[in-house]
């Protein structure tokens, strides 16, 4: 089923830029709907960084990346937007565009990890910010919080 998706949903973006088609069906809309409530959730433990993007996701203190260097300029400094992690670290640190060291000055900030053999792992920050390993209960628990307080609000 990932598989499929990634091939015909995806369809090389990554799941946190994904538009909303005109044709989608319900529970792929509802899944696009419920992104932005749940992305700031997730925070990537770099290991071997293979499974993290760079842009999306969420692997140090100061957020997505696609927030400090915009879709536009990632484009233009000839990036698809599915880099990871991996590919921006060698033995000497960070590999990033020359340009971007002035331009992007929180980019120097960062102290690059010793990378491992070890899988990247995916932990869930609770809304109260207490970091757990991640699980979809914590996930639906979230949403459902989520909806509930908004429907108490109306």
């Amino acid at each position: 089923m990932v598989k499929w998706i990634h091939a015909y949903r995806l369809m090389d973006h990554n799941f946190w830029d994904v538009m909303m088609p005109a044709n989608a069906s319900w529970s792929w809309r509802k899944l696009l709907q419920i992104s932005p409530m749940i992305q700031d959730h997730f925070l990537h433990r770099i290991r071997n960084g293979g499974n993290t993007s760079i842009w999306y996701d969420i692997w140090s203190d100061h957020g997505h990346l696609v927030n400090v260097i915009s879709r536009r300029n990632i484009i233009r400094a000839g990036f698809d937007g599915n880099e990871k992690f991996c590919d921006y670290i060698s033995m000497n640190g960070w590999i990033w565009p020359v340009t971007w060291r002035n331009e992007y000055p929180l980019l120097q900030t960062i102290a690059p990890p010793v990378l491992s053999i070890e899988s990247d792992v995916v932990q869930w920050v609770d809304p109260s910010g207490y970091v757990s390993d991640f699980a979809v209960a914590k996930v639906w628990e979230t949403i459902s919080r989520s909806v509930f307080e908004h429907r108490q609000d109306r």
